[in-house]
């Protein structure tokens, strides 16, 4: 459920800064694209006052009060999910493997309620140990000028 609950959040935070994009757009004002340029975007709204109308700028910052609760409640359950990964041996071992992060291994680990029955081998069995990069690279290991 939590990891439901997540996604619903991330979802609703994606609709939240497209609709400011949008909506700021009507009025000229944009910024690059990605979550951490709609603090930029807002600041070049409300600076542009006399472009935009109060009532546009009273709906920007109603719309960003929004994304801004939500990404509370996103580090909440970021919180949350770190803390079940650090008591999860299986997302802990997961996590170890490269290009595994810790949110990936324990939504897995959430999810597979018996490992044991998946035929993954070394990748969940945590028993052999990852190769160095250089190996999974195909690159020489050897010492000296190559």
């Amino acid at each position: 459920m939590l990891l439901g609950v997540r996604d619903l959040l991330i979802k609703q935070r994606t609709t939240v800064i497209n609709a400011i994009r949008g909506h700021a757009a009507e009025f000229g004002v944009i910024a690059a694209k990605g979550p951490v340029k709609v603090a930029e975007l807002l600041q070049r709204a409300h600076a542009e006052e006399a472009s935009m109308p109060a009532l546009a700028l009273d709906m920007l910052s109603l719309l960003a009060a929004q994304l801004d609760a939500l990404d509370v409640k996103l580090k909440l359950m970021e919180t949350r999910l770190m803390a079940s990964h650090r008591e999860n041996p299986l997302s802990q071992c997961l996590a170890s493997q490269p290009g595994i992060g810790p949110i990936n291994a324990i939504s897995f680990a959430l999810r597979v309620t018996n490992p044991p029955e998946l035929l993954f081998g070394a990748a969940l069995c945590c028993v052999a140990r990852p190769y160095p990069e250089r190996q999974l690279l195909g690159q020489q290991t050897s010492a000296g000028p190559h």
